[in-house]
């Protein structure tokens, strides 16, 4: 075998690759694998802006952390003002409840996130309820507390594997319950 990586057992390794795996490595598919990402992360982050706005929680964050990659330096990108045609286009209500971070943003869970970049989505946050349980051993308000205690967490689904697991931030001192 020769000393060159790109050779093996005399065959150049690009004919022993499959042509979609080619593919895979041209700088165009490359480039429009990123801006794919780039554009679907801008919504997400235009989204969760959305939901704190309609409920008046934004005022607690820094200003970058929620404002799009693409935005940061005070002028849009390219992808960044296609995101905010769509947006301005699509059904605004819908994704934005379903990017909704409005649990994590409020002034009193904003102390139990470890990281402030990172917040749960409400519609997957794990939340803890405590039982209270009268001299019976009835749980008389089983719904005295509907959101349950913050938990900065979420529920996540393998994708292949059907899975359901717990993503959450490593605890802090005031969130160790």
């Amino acid at each position: 075998m020769s000393s060159q990586s790109s050779n093996y057992n005399g065959y150049d390794l690009e004919d022993l690759l499959p042509r979609w795996l080619k593919n895979a490595y041209t700088t165009s598919h490359i480039q429009s694998a990123l801006t794919a990402l780039d554009e679907r992360e801008n919504a997400r982050v235009r989204f969760r802006t959305e939901s704190l706005r309609s409920s008046n929680t934004e005022r607690h964050l820094s200003p970058n952390a929620n404002r799009p990659v693409g935005e940061r330096n005070g002028s849009k990108t390219p992808a960044a003002e296609a995101i905010s045609r769509q947006f301005q286009n699509s059904d605004a209500s819908g994704s934005t409840k379903f990017y909704s971070i409005v649990s994590g943003t409020s002034p009193e869970n904003m102390q139990r996130n470890r990281y402030m970049d990172v917040l749960p989505y409400d519609r997957t946050r794990v939340q803890v309820k405590i039982p209270h349980f009268d001299k019976s051993g009835r749980n008389p308000a089983e719904d005295a507390e509907p959101e349950g205690l913050y938990l900065n967490a979420n529920w996540v689904q393998e994708r292949y594997g059907k899975k359901w697991w717990i993503a959450s931030q490593a605890p802090l001192r005031n969130t160790a319950y």
